[in-house]
């Protein structure tokens, strides 16, 4: 299995969260925002626990 990075940044804001995911040699990163409360993070990481090729939980 190839090895692939994925960056992610989280622009954090009081009333929201703006996420840019970026996955191996791609050119412009996914980008979106959510909600900047605790439901909405969970949901967020689960949503990037399941993009990010090679993850196997942790």
């Amino acid at each position: 299995m190839k090895n692939v990075t994925t960056y992610v940044g989280i622009d954090a804001h009081k009333k929201d969260l703006f996420v840019a995911m970026l996955i191996g040699n791609e050119k412009t990163p996914v980008t979106w925002q959510v909600a900047n409360e605790p439901q909405a993070v969970r949901r967020l990481v689960r949503k990037l626990e399941r993009e990010a090729p090679g993850y196997h939980g942790g």
